[in-house]
Order: structure tokens, then sequence, then C-alpha cells
């Protein structure tokens, strides 16, 4: 992960790159992502909640902002554990400004999510705000190069930001690109980056090779190893019988753990270098895999196989899933123990 930074903040560079360590630092604990980064020139940091950045703040002294808006009737608590808030309405603004406390303002240049309209900055400033430390706004499609949405943002940012500096002087930062933004051949990487998925080794360049350190390794254990007979099913309601005899392993692995119940019967674990295919459905807490094929140096109950790592990419479960490799990683479940190495 430290590498990854690296990597992203020297492509940054002169901007300096904020890791975004939102959904609990994309799942994978964020005691530990911040275990990883905090030795590191990490400017700041981005979190999606109050929750979340109460959470972190136990663990950094970096300043820690809150991308989901100033939730109404909670503003003492930004203050009393020391968190910006990301704007996200002319309102928030407003309620902010009886506050001696830095700020962002997030502006909508195409997302129709979070934001004030980028056509609706000059009714912002008309409420005469004291001057943000950062403004930011969110592409539609930086993982996709050839959007022309990606131009469009860009220009709409670039008049935010004239407009800006004009009205409360040059000492003021932007921020636009994500992970993939980082990587878009017109570098719109102003003052500020927010690298999120990538720093844990998802790829932000989809179609060309990843160019991230893989991350995040995902095993689970045999609890059971056992034979079936031909005509025999697997799992729940036997939506599976096999056509021969076969050896089985019962895993400790679910749809409980993150793993979408929709993978039943196309989903592969690996021993070693080789895929083992998941029979039948996948249930809460188990599912059952085929190794009739490993007959030299088979695996052992109390053996671990492989969901994620060398042979299975967080890419290649997300496009077996029919989604995205954010969900995925999200989704896999805090039971799991963690090893930080």
């Amino acid at each position: 992960m430290r590498e990854n930074y690296s990597l992203l903040s020297k492509l940054s560079s002169p901007a300096l790159a904020a890791p975004v360590i939102k959904a609990d630092g994309y799942g994978c604990g964020v005691k530990n992502i911040l275990y990883c980064l905090d030795s590191e020139n990490v400017p700041l940091y981005f979190v999606a909640t109050l929750n979340e950045g109460i959470e972190a703040r136990a663990y950094t002294t970096k300043p820690i902002a809150i991308l989901n808006g100033l939730l109404k009737g909670a503003e003492d608590e930004y203050i009393q554990h020391n968190l910006t808030p990301i704007c996200a309405s002319i309102d928030d603004v407003k309620r902010w400004q009886e506050y001696d406390a830095p700020y962002i303002w997030q502006i909508d240049t195409g997302m129709n999510r979070l934001g004030i309209r980028y056509d609706e900055c000059d009714q912002l400033l008309a409420i005469h705000p004291r001057k943000p430390d950062i403004i930011l706004s969110h592409f539609v499609s930086s993982e996709m190069p050839n959007d022309p949405m990606n131009q469009t943002q860009i220009d709409r940012f670039n008049i935010i930001r004239d407009l800006m500096i004009t009205h409360f002087g040059s000492d003021i930062k932007f921020s636009l690109a994500n992970s993939s933004g980082i990587f878009l051949p017109q570098q719109p990487h102003y003052d500020v980056t927010r690298p999120g998925l990538a720093l844990f080794g998802a790829n932000p360049t989809p179609d060309q090779p990843n160019p991230m350190k893989r991350v995040i390794s995902y095993g689970a254990r045999i609890l059971r190893i056992d034979h079936v007979k031909k005509g025999e099913s697997a799992g729940y309601n036997g939506t599976y019988i096999f056509p021969h005899d076969a050896r089985i392993a019962t895993i400790s692995l679910g749809y409980a753990d993150g793993i979408p119940r929709s993978l039943s019967g196309h989903l592969n674990l690996y021993w070693l270098d080789t895929p083992c295919p998941v029979r039948g459905r996948i249930s809460m807490d188990l599912m059952i895999v085929d190794i009739s094929h490993l007959e030299t140096n088979p695996p052992e109950i109390g053996d671990f196989l492989e969901l994620i790592g060398p042979h299975q990419t967080l890419e290649d479960l997300a496009e077996r899933a029919g989604t995205i490799s954010y969900e995925i990683l999200t989704s896999l479940s805090k039971r799991a123990s963690v090893i930080v190495i």
C-alpha cells in the first residue's frame, strides 16, 4: 500500500495525494490503513460520514474531511473531533459561517449527486462566505478516458477555479481527480488528488495493465473433505448434480462474508495455482468446492484456498459477479481475521 501511495503521489505531483479511506478503509479496517499510511507525507484524509471520521480520528492527528456534507444539528461534533466538513449545499456553507474552523466546498460539475451546482456559484458567493480551504468536485466517468464528460467537467471546474481565485485570491486549493482521474491524459491534478481504490491494488485504468501493486489477499479455510457419488447434489435445493463420483471440500466462506450469492456456479477458488470450481449454491457461511482433480499434493482440512490473490484479482471476482471492485472489497466481512504484514 505504501508503494501504491508513493506511485500515486509521484503521478499527482506537484499536487498532493490525499487518501480516501471511507467505508472502513474500503473494508480493510481504517485502523490498519492508517497504520500503513500515517507515516507517509499525507496532507489529509477523506472519509464519507461523520461516524467514519470520529473512528479515524482515534488513529491519526492529521486533518480528516467528511465527504457526505455537513449534518444538520451535528455541527459541534465536527468541532469536538477536529473534523473538516465538506459543505455540499449553500445551506451547509451558511451554517458553518459561525464556526472559526476549516471547511471545504463541494461543487457538482455533472454528477447530480451531492454538491452545489456549478451554475449556482454566483448565488453561493452572494452570501459572502469565508474562504474555504479546498474546493472539490467529482468525476462522473474518469475510468473511461474517452468519455467526453471528463473534458466537460474539467472545463466547468476551470471556470469555477477562475471565479473563486478572482473572488478570494490565489491562496485556495482545488481538487478533482480520484484514482482514475490521476491517470487521465489531461492530468487534472490541480492542488490535491484523492486516490482511493487504487491504493488497495485495484486497477484505475481498466482495459490496460494494472499499474498498482496487489495489496489484498483473501483465503478461506477447508472445514471438511469428503466424497460424493454420481447423481448426488451439492448444497441448498440441489441445484448442482454431480455427473461422476467426486471429492469435495467444504469451505468456511459464504455470502455473509461478502461473497455474492449470484456467484453460485460461477466461482473458482484456487489451491496453489489450480482453479477449483464451487458447486451448488453459496450459502450464508459455507460453500462446496470440487477438488476431484487435485491428485498431486491435494489440500488437507485446515488448509486455505485462495479467493483473492495472485491467481484471482478483485477485478476477476467483480467481473464474474457482474459488479465492480468497489462492491467486492467493501463487502468483505468484518468477521474475517485480518493480518497486516
